[in-house]
């Protein structure tokens, strides 16, 4: 069953343009999870938050990219990160009316 990912966190920043140039990679790099159907990232420079929105084919996908992302910002602490992952099942009946 398909499951929705939030990761809200903390962030310093940069915003904008010069996230999209610092953040590129990273994004990119996500396409190629396994179960990866999309994503939307946010950002909100006034508040210093971001989130991260991804919907993925099962829970198990979703778990395994918490861990590969939770490994990868232990390498590269250049942001605050106090992440809240949530993981929702998607109703594939009500989607559809």
């Amino acid at each position: 069953m398909p499951v929705i990912l939030q990761d809200h966190f903390s962030f310093d920043g940069p915003f904008g343009d010069e996230m999209t140039k610092a953040m590129i990679t990273s994004a990119e790099s996500i396409n190629h999870e396994p179960g990866l159907i999309w994503k939307i990232w946010t950002e909100n420079a006034d508040q210093q938050l971001a989130s991260r929105i991804y919907l993925v084919g099962s829970r198990a996908n979703a778990e395994a990219y918490c861990e590969m992302h939770t490994a990868r910002l232990e390498v590269d602490r250049h942001q605050c990160y106090s992440p809240v992952h949530k993981h929702h099942p998607i109703s594939n009946q009500l989607r559809a009316y």
